[in-house]
C-alpha cells in the first residue's frame, strides 16, 4: 500500500477496509457511511497532503514534525 510506504507504518487491516469502503465518498446518495456527511480522502490525496505538509515544514523551519504534521 502506498500510503504505507510513504509514511513508513502499517495500517490496521480494519482502516483499510473503512477506506476502500469511503474513501472519497461524497456522503450522498444514501450512504451514510460517516456522520455529519464527512468522508475520508482517497488514500492519493492522503498522501499528497502529507507531502505538501512535509515540505512547508522543511521550508520554514518546523523543528518536530511530529507535534506540527496535521492530516
Amino acid at each position: 500500500m502506498a500510503l504505507e510506504e510513504t509514511f513508513g507504518v502499517s495500517v490496521p487491516e480494519e482502516l483499510k477496509a473503512l477506506w476502500r469502503l469511503s474513501a472519497g465518498e461524497s456522503g450522498v446518495d444514501g450512504s451514510d457511511l460517516m456522520l455529519g456527511g464527512w468522508a475520508l480522502m482517497p488514500l492519493d490525496a492522503v498522501i499528497e497532503v502529507y507531502q505538501m505538509q512535509m515540505r512547508f515544514q522543511e521550508e520554514n523551519g518546523a523543528d518536530d514534525t511530529e507535534d506540527t504534521l496535521v492530516l
